[in-house]
């Protein structure tokens, strides 16, 4: 292989990671009954601390403004 084609071939790998990722994380945020929008904290350096502690919180037990849980 190239160098040109693994460049291509990672490249479609992180689109394809990156989709997934965010769904995953906008799920997870509709599971503890915050908006999706809280996501985009991410791109800030003091949104991490509460991205990563509501991604470690247990989510709503029943059903919240986003519709019913998993559990």
């Amino acid at each position: 292989m190239k160098s040109g084609e693994i460049g291509a071939i990672s490249s479609v790998f992180f689109v394809v990671t990156l989709v997934q990722s965010i769904t995953v994380s906008v799920r997870r945020f509709h599971d503890i009954g915050k908006s999706s929008w809280w996501v985009l904290s991410i791109f800030t350096i003091i949104g991490i601390i509460p991205l990563i502690y509501w991604m470690c919180k247990k989510g709503d037990k029943g059903e919240n403004r986003f519709g019913a849980g998993l559990l």
